[in-house]
């Protein structure tokens, strides 16, 4: 005789016999042991964002099983089993899809988990500038995409525009200026210099040399 249970759960694991009972007497079989294991679930995963090429480290974690990463959402190559995966170098993004599995039971589907490659803008070309006593100047940068940034330092310093042409304050010595491009969130780095060039004019007439002549004709003068 067999005894089916319609809908199994974790908490029906155990011990099984059949007992039968009679006017001439009773008998029980001998026990039949069931196991039922939970599916184990893939719980949390952590994606990453990067700017440009570069590894990217993603993240899954289940309570209860081994997580394996795939290259595809069914069937597909075996990555690396463990809860975080580093990945190669990456140029574009990538999605890749975890499972967990224990006790010989595997996860319903499998999750996926994204790296996101985001542009790297950089900047293309400047315009410094210069004049021969103090004022403002005109300097440009352009970049790749996204907006130019200039700054007072190499390193953090004061933000004073955000065009490709800015045009300085009063001057009255060389001052350099640091550019970088920014676009969906993506910083180019290091930032590049544009110089602002003050030349002294330190240059003075210091004699003359008239001259005179009586009637019509040239004149050489000196100074």
């Amino acid at each position: 005789s067999n005894y089916s249970i319609s809908s199994i759960a974790v908490t029906d694991s155990g011990n099984y016999s059949c007992f039968i009972s009679s006017s001439t007497g009773s008998i029980t079989s001998n026990t039949a042991s069931l196991q039922v294991y939970e599916v184990p679930p893939i719980t949390s995963v952590t994606n990453d964002t990067l700017c440009g090429a570069n590894q990217a480290l993603l993240n899954a974690t289940s309570p209860s099983g081994i997580v394996e990463w795939y290259t595809d959402s069914v069937g597909g190559s075996l990555i690396v089993i463990g809860t975080d995966y580093l990945t190669p170098v990456l140029y574009s993004s990538r999605t890749v899809y975890v499972q967990a599995t224990a006790n010989g039971c595997i996860s319903f589907t499998r999750t996926p988990v994204t790296a996101v490659i985001k542009v790297l803008p950089s900047i293309t070309a400047t315009q410094p500038a210069s004049r021969c006593s103090a004022g403002k100047l005109t300097l440009g940068a352009s970049a790749s995409a996204g907006t130019v940034n200039w700054y007072t330092s190499l390193i953090s310093g004061t933000l004073v525009c955000t065009d490709t042409i800015f045009l300085t304050p009063t001057l009255t010595s060389t001052t350099t200026y640091y550019v970088e491009a920014v676009y969906n969130g993506c910083i180019s780095s290091p930032r590049i210099t544009v110089e602002a060039t003050i030349n002294s004019n330190s240059t003075s007439i210091t004699s003359t040399t008239p001259a005179y002549r009586c009637g019509p004709g040239t004149v050489v003068l000196g100074a």
